[in-house]
């Protein structure tokens, strides 16, 4: 009977010992699986995206296509604005002034030939400063916005001329030629030619 009962407990405890390493199997294979999960997740959530970008790329290039045709060129869109600029005369200073104008003889930048051809009576006694001549009273208004941007009130005066019209910007009447001296002076500071002081 002791010996059944020996062998017995023999086998309950091998029994035991397979149950533990059993289940110790599991637990290691389930501990492998759970550590190596991650990583084939990951694996895969950077394999979707990359699918997903590539989607995505697809779908802006078909719908650039729908937008720019392949036959349409980047550099045959021109805008009238860029187009129209050139044509636009602004006066900056009388060195850009004299550029942009095609015909020369309509600025007399000469002072002495200012002086002898241009001087007439204004309105109102004092002395004047003239810093410009100009056949085309629209270039005339032009240099008068510039000065005006600078600082100086300036007036556009018709001279009458045997041969045509003519323009002449000028500034003043001041009461002084120590006034004169001081406008010119900061004309000069500016980089605007003048002619000055006329009396008139």
């Amino acid at each position: 009977m002791n010996h059944f009962s020996g062998k017995t407990k023999k086998r309950h405890r091998k029994s035991r010992v397979r149950v533990v390493i059993y289940f110790g199997v599991i637990l290691i294979i389930l501990s492998v699986i759970y550590f190596i999960n991650p990583f084939s997740s990951f694996s895969r959530m950077m394999t979707w995206t990359k699918t997903r970008e590539s989607r995505l790329h697809q779908k802006f290039l078909s719908v650039k296509k729908l937008v720019l045709p392949e036959s349409t060129k980047v550099a045959d869109i021109r805008f009238e604005f860029y187009t129209a600029l050139p044509a636009l005369e602004i006066a900056t200073s009388n060195n850009v002034l004299r550029k942009e104008i095609k015909n020369p003889s309509s600025f007399l930048s000469n002072p002495d030939e200012m002086m002898k051809t241009y001087v007439r009576k204004m309105p109102e006694k004092g002395y004047i400063i003239q810093v410009g001549v100009f056949k085309d009273i629209l270039k005339a208004k032009m240099y008068r916005a510039y000065l005006s941007k600078q600082g100086f009130h300036a007036v556009i005066a018709k001279v009458h001329n045997t041969a045509h019209q003519l323009y002449r910007v000028q500034i003043g009447p001041f009461l002084s030629e120590a006034d004169v001296k001081k406008t010119r002076q900061r004309l000069q500071g500016k980089g605007i030619e003048s002619l000055g002081p006329i009396y008139n």
